[in-house]
């Protein structure tokens, strides 16, 4: 499956407008005929882009650091959670789970 990495805020912003557009591309995600591949949290833009591709039956897979995953912010529904040691473990995985991924 082609798969898009996003990377967008943690936090949901003070703007309603930047939750609408993150839900709005998670469902263009699925549309396309893609899947997900973020950070893994639960909160956030990523969050709110992650559950538009949930329930719209995408799939997602988070790649998310041992430090976050400890305090409880991985994203429980996801159809993947890879834990990794360090960010740039994460950049690494992220890259092998989108192909033309480029950081």
């Amino acid at each position: 499956m082609k798969t898009i990495c996003v990377y967008a805020g943690s936090a949901k912003g003070k703007e309603v407008s930047y939750s609408n557009s993150a839900k709005k591309l998670g469902y263009r995600i699925v549309e396309e005929g893609y899947g997900m591949v973020y950070g893994g949290g639960s909160r956030g833009l990523m969050g709110v882009t992650a559950d538009a591709v949930i329930e719209k039956k995408g799939k997602v897979t988070g790649i998310i650091t041992e430090q976050l995953e400890n305090i409880e912010v991985g994203h429980k529904d996801l159809t993947t959670l890879e834990v990794v040691k360090t960010g740039f473990e994460q950049l690494i995985a992220s890259t092998r789970e989108t192909p033309k991924f480029s950081p």
